[in-house]
């Protein structure tokens, strides 16, 4: 095909026009990493650059933006570009019909190249950097290193030769037979979650609870409030 419309030459054009572009640096690392035509060092190091450019962009643009220096036609290309375009920022209303008062949400392109940097970070064995990433999330809990060394074989037989590892604990019946035919049930290969969430056109994708107050609303509460969640904390 047609050389000129190959996705890194848009991704360079892309970058040579604005280099702080978060959101292309994020696509590209993206595109490098399930192509494998780049080492996984470099796409870490792009996603690690995509959220530095991404927080930098937001941080840059709402200190313009509540200056009282920046003309309103600008402040409208500001967000429409910097920030929807460029670090994916929205602005969400005051819940208060009768105040004027919002506020502009953290951005989505930082929050996933973080995410990716440290899934990427900890796969290489680099914990410690992986941690810097996650503490920009209200995490209480991530996987322990020693699990991570297991998921690469080289990785592992590298480092067991120098290091004495304690094993990660595995747990057997956690769930109750009932509550496990259950959770079998929900996700079963035709069941209706999978119609419902039109998982087979939307790529892959996560669900994030913000707040765990200990109410259980639905099996999945169930399932990790009152049996995954005391495991790990032990």
């Amino acid at each position: 095909g047609d050389k000129t419309q190959q996705p890194h030459v848009f991704i360079t054009k892309s970058l040579e026009y604005y280099p702080f572009n978060a959101a292309c640096r994020a696509l590209a690392a993206n595109f490098w990493r399930i192509t494998n035509e780049l080492p996984r060092e470099t796409v870490t190091s792009w996603y690690q650059q995509a959220a530095r450019d991404a927080k930098q962009v937001r941080q840059t643009t709402l200190e313009l933006l509540e200056s009282g220096h920046v003309h309103d036609s600008v402040k409208e290309w500001m967000e429409l570009l910097l920030l929807q375009q460029v670090v994916d920022v929205e602005y969400n209303e005051d819940d208060d019909e009768s105040s004027d008062n919002g506020s502009f949400s953290a951005s989505t392109v930082e929050g996933t190249a973080r995410f990716m940097a440290a899934i990427l970070l900890s796969r290489d064995g680099h914990h410690d950097e992986a941690l810097k990433h996650l503490q920009s999330f209200s995490l209480t809990h991530r996987l322990h290193p020693n699990v991570w060394t297991g998921q690469d074989d080289t990785l592992a037989s590298s480092r067991i030769a120098t290091t004495t590892l304690t094993p990660p604990v595995s747990f057997h019946g956690v769930l109750p037979p009932k509550l496990y035919e259950k959770m079998c049930n929900t996700f079963a290969p035709d069941a209706l979650f999978w119609k419902e969430s039109d998982y087979d056109n939307m790529g892959y994708y996560s669900f994030l609870v913000d707040d765990i107050d200990g109410a259980v609303k639905n099996l999945i509460d169930h399932v990790v409030l009152d049996h995954l969640l005391p495991l790990v904390q032990e």
